[in-house]
């Protein structure tokens, strides 16, 4: 079986996950354990939850001597493909700024609020699912787990 290159990117992540599994599992504290523990096992979750989707749907190509030799993608849908990644990656990076000098609470809110906005959800859509998902993941992980969330560099000062 040939795999898309989706698929490699998932298994990928589900490599990454296990892989921060067990290094995470050799530090000393137990308190220092649970957030990457927590991380990386949901992502590996996903991970494997999308690889067996695609396996049951059959998305995952046959390999065959015409696929191997057939022409080279469209340029156009080549470049879109790179515009969706650089845009994702944009947006993790942005998220992952803003909690680091801001704190999860406030870059969090932040980057939910923004990111529905410029994907054409009103105000109030907005505005509420920011304060929705930012106050379940706080509860998430500062009352149910016992685990604090970043501060931020401006906040900790």
């Amino acid at each position: 079986m040939k795999l898309k290159s989706g698929s490699c990117m998932t298994l990928f992540f589900v490599l990454l996950g296990i892989i921060c599994i067990i290094l995470t599992l050799r530090f000393e504290y137990g308190e220092t354990k649970r957030f990457p523990l927590l991380l990386a096992g949901v992502m590996s979750v996903l991970a494997i939850k999308v690889l067996s989707k695609e396996i049951i749907t059959g998305e995952i190509e046959k390999a065959t001597d015409e696929s191997e030799t057939a022409p080279s993608q469209d340029p156009k849908a080549a470049g879109k493909e790179l515009h969706l990644f650089g845009s994702a990656l944009a947006w993790t990076a942005g998220f992952l700024l803003s909690v680091s000098i801001l704190g999860f609470v406030i870059g969090s809110l932040l980057f939910a609020f923004s990111y529905s906005k410029l994907h054409g959800r009103g105000w109030l859509v907005a505005l509420s699912f920011a304060v929705i998902m930012t106050a379940a993941i706080y509860a998430g992980t500062e009352w149910a787990f016992d685990m604090p969330l970043p501060k931020g560099l401006l906040l900790s000062w």
